[in-house]
């Protein structure tokens, strides 16, 4: 029989074995770093986030990572740990924490620091600071701020980017050039998120993913809710949603909690940010607009009505798109032209000849045009009758 000092010795040593498989990879999980993960999902289309934790840390290839999920699914913690344990387990392994804001990163980063502080602590080379920690194997896991010049420059083997849904567009292009593969470790780009806008990054991320080699783990509410006891479920305001899952899940997500949520939040907002059912379109012009129905090959035809649709700018984009109406009232957006920074003389030469139509200008100046008028009477129209003129928007 074990001492207490014996079984102390044991519970190090055994800290320091690298976990081989994914049963291995939820004891040690949960052993050392206090992360009790379901072994088997709740909805059968969805994956566990122990699926991503051991993918992430067995896989030594190159395949990219994307991980969809809910709000408080444990995303940012899962990705810590990851972190923590690369750098642990594999030497000279360098990770970069980059979050869709700067509290983002710190947040993912004190997940790795209170890691450290449960025993990892003789791993640790010199001080922890606010914002790279080192270790003695020669890894290192630092966190990035939300800016170019944060991200440029780094070449490293793994790359978490945490809520990309909010990242800025040209810091997510400098991302894709961070990762580099050495010490016989493979570089990886690891993508977190819940999908907040359906034209948003994170939307178009997953589209790449699911046509390119990138493994995809995506889990909702019900993939990580507390196991459902005592409870009626005729009365209860998840039933819809649930359909009786939660009896069979194991997660950490208040049940009290979530139906307190869904009470305060919209039947758009919910679907998205905990079903991750659908982006939310609360915000769109046209909500209903799906690509394959209303997106296609659309030429000019004579005889219908034609419009021009403009939105002016200077450093935000100057756009106008030619449009027509059949006689059944559809309307076909046949072209469009975007530019910036460019003199109203330059966008009405232009204009004119890419679209060399007679058109029908709405509102106080509805008539029908035979040519696109001259700069200079563009702009009178448009300073006489800037109040009274509607924009007409297709979908």
């Amino acid at each position: 029989m074990f001492d207490e000092g014996s079984q102390v010795k044991l519970y190090e040593r055994l800290r320091r074995c690298r976990p081989s498989s994914r049963e291995q990879v939820a004891a040690y999980a949960e052993a050392f770093l206090g992360l009790k993960l379901s072994v088997n999902s709740v909805c059968k289309e969805h994956n566990t986030p122990l699926d991503y934790l051991s993918y992430s840390l067995l896989n030594n290839d190159n395949k990219d990572i994307v991980v969809w999920s809910c709000r408080g699914g444990g995303k940012t913690q899962l990705a810590a740990a990851a972190s923590l344990l690369e750098c642990v387990f594999l030497p000279r392994c360098q990770v970069r924490i980059l979050g869709g804001s700067q509290q983002q990163s710190q947040r993912m980063y004190e997940y790795v620091q209170q890691g450290l502080m449960g025993g990892y602590e003789e791993m640790v080379d010199g001080k922890i600071t606010q914002n790279i920690c080192r270790f003695v194997n020669g890894s290192s896991v630092q966190a990035l701020t939300q800016s170019q010049s944060s991200v440029r420059g780094h070449h490293v083997q793994r790359l978490r980017c945490d809520e990309v849904e909010m990242f800025d567009e040209d810091v997510w292009q400098a991302a894709q050039f961070v990762t580099q593969s050495k010490n016989n470790i493979s570089a990886r780009l690891e993508v977190l998120s819940t999908m907040h806008r359906p034209t948003g990054l994170m939307s178009k991320i997953i589209k790449n993913a699911q046509q390119g080699d990138a493994e995809i783990f995506k889990w909702c509410l019900f993939d990580v809710i507390e196991k459902c006891v005592g409870r009626s479920c005729s009365r209860c305001a998840l039933l819809a949603d649930c359909r009786g899952r939660a009896k069979q899940a194991g997660g950490h997500y208040k049940i009290d909690d979530a139906i307190a949520q869904k009470r305060r939040a919209s039947k758009a907002g919910w679907q998205s940010e905990m079903l991750c059912k659908r982006p939310s379109v609360q915000d769109l012009v046209f909500a209903e607009f799906d690509a394959d129905i209303n997106v296609g090959d659309v030429a000019y035809r004579e005889g219908l009505e034609t419009y021009r649709a403009i939105d002016f700018g200077f450093s935000n984009p100057f756009a106008c798109l030619l449009i027509q109406v059949d006689s059944d009232g559809m309307v076909f957006v046949v072209d469009k032209y975007v530019r910036r920074r460019a003199t109203i003389s330059e966008h009405v030469r232009v204009m004119r000849e890419r679209w060399p139509y007679r058109v029908r200008a709405p509102g106080a100046i509805n008539q029908r045009l035979e040519h696109i008028p001259s700069p200079a009477e563009f702009q009178t129209a448009v300073s006489k009758n800037q109040q009274k003129i509607r924009i007409r928007f297709c979908s």
